[in-house]
């Protein structure tokens, strides 16, 4: 949820992407920033550590071969 201006809210995204990291060590965040703008992304992707961590132990190995 938005509270206050979107500068406001634009400048506590980088300490929310620290946090993530602080606390769920191993968690990838990826930004692609416009280039243009300092407070501007075109895109975020997120991949928790758990998340990550559930996929390769719980998950079988897959070989497939293209004939």
């Amino acid at each position: 949820m938005i509270q206050g201006s979107l500068k406001d809210q634009f400048s506590k995204f980088h300490d929310y992407i620290a946090e993530l990291k602080r606390s769920n060590h191993g968690t990838t965040v990826k930004i692609q920033g416009d280039g243009l703008d300092v407070n501007r992304f075109l895109k975020i992707y997120i991949c928790l550590a758990a998340c990550k961590k559930g996929m390769i132990e719980n998950c079988r190995p897959l070989v497939g071969i293209d004939v």
